[in-house]
């Protein structure tokens, strides 16, 4: 593994795509003052991720381009530097963002929000803590990483529209697991309803929470590592697989 190599890889991926980054940095900074000046603040965490999915999802694209794939594909790296180069890209402007959004909601909360508002409702603003908000539990941050790891695997396996056909496949498979959870609680309760009685009942909703408990709760900092491990691999192969 060498060091420069993934730092040459690193300055080319972002020259390449410095007007979309500069874009997207733009938007994510509007969106974070809009949304804060609506008192929409909460929704500011969730932008860098959806703007990382989107850079994720298309990250291989150009490489698998007709003028640009015989030259990236014959650079003189390993494909581990590749997907680690991806990798720290991926970090890099998951901070960046993160930053950026941080940055617009304070200067939209406390800067231009009381521009807006009467006197009376300027003490609305100093309840509010941003930095709070952006510091998200360990979970959110497990399961971002299992999606950018299945986008950024679907951008080197599909060679057009990866981005659109990873996130189809996506929600098809929500959609699955969502008929499965139904299925169980007709299996459970011979409906997909446990309240269809019209009668409030204590022990149906121990049941839901324990069918709950039993299939989701606490297995999320298992599957979501795993996920992120097994794409991260496929990606890896992938990368040898289209070198050859």
């Amino acid at each position: 593994m060498n060091i420069t190599h993934i730092i040459n890889l690193l300055r080319a991926s972002f020259i390449e795509r410095r007007k979309m980054l500069l874009i997207l940095t733009i938007i994510a900074f509007a969106a974070a003052i809009l949304e804060s000046i609506n008192g929409l603040a909460e929704i500011s965490p969730a932008l860098p991720f959806g703007f990382l999915i989107v850079i994720a999802g298309i990250f291989f694209q150009s490489s698998l381009k007709r003028n640009n794939s015989a030259h990236f594909f014959n650079l003189p790296v390993t494909a581990g530097e590749k997907l680690l180069h991806a990798i720290i890209a991926l970090v890099i402007l998951l901070v960046v963002f993160h930053i950026t959004v941080i940055a617009g909601t304070y200067v939209g909360y406390y800067l231009i929000r009381p521009i807006f508002n009467s006197a009376e409702n300027i003490l609305i603003v100093r309840g509010m803590s941003i930095w709070e908000l952006n510091i998200l539990d360990l979970e959110a941050y497990l399961s971002c990483a299992a999606a950018l790891s299945v986008f950024l695997f679907g951008s080197i396996y599909f060679k057009r529209k990866a981005f659109i056909k990873t996130l189809a496949l996506g929600v098809g498979f929500l959609i699955v697991i969502a008929l499965y959870n139904l299925l169980l609680l007709f299996i459970a309760f011979g409906s997909i309803d446990p309240f269809a009685g019209g009668e409030y009942s204590w022990e149906i909703t121990s049941r839901v929470n324990m069918l709950h408990v039993s299939f989701s709760e606490g297995y999320e900092y298992i599957i979501f590592p795993i996920i992120t491990l097994f794409f991260l691999s496929l990606t890896y192969l992938r990368l040898k697989e289209t070198e050859v």
